[in-house]
């Protein structure tokens, strides 16, 4: 997946620093193949070639819904990562035990982050 300088953008995904899995890294799948981890805190930048790309992360048998993202020539997309905890543990056990595909979520960035 190494695209050439002239018809390729940027993939960044941010993953927040959150208490739950922070010594574990998340797993980063571009169009079915994984492509990298991102760790507590931290971000991964992908070169990826223009058009259409199905992105997906994954911790155990948690799994992101897929999101679509076109790359643009020369363009930076951004992606935020992180789990959904709610204000209760409980709240994470009930995701990752019955609704895996609830417990993290990958979206774009909100002005809140």
């Amino acid at each position: 997946m190494e695209p050439t300088s002239s018809s390729s953008g940027i993939l960044r995904i941010t993953r927040s620093s959150q208490w739950a899995n922070a010594a574990r890294k998340i797993r980063i799948f571009v169009d079915g193949q994984e492509v990298g981890a991102v760790g507590h805190g931290k971000s991964i930048e992908l070169p990826l070639p223009s058009g259409s790309h199905d992105v997906e992360a994954t911790l155990d048998w948690c799994r992101t819904p897929r999101v679509p993202v076109q790359i643009d020539r020369g363009a930076t997309v951004e992606l935020a990562l992180g789990c959904n905890l709610g204000f209760l543990a409980f709240d994470a056990l009930w995701r990752v035990l019955f609704a895996p595909s609830t417990y993290l979520y990958l979206r774009p960035p909100t002005a809140a982050q």
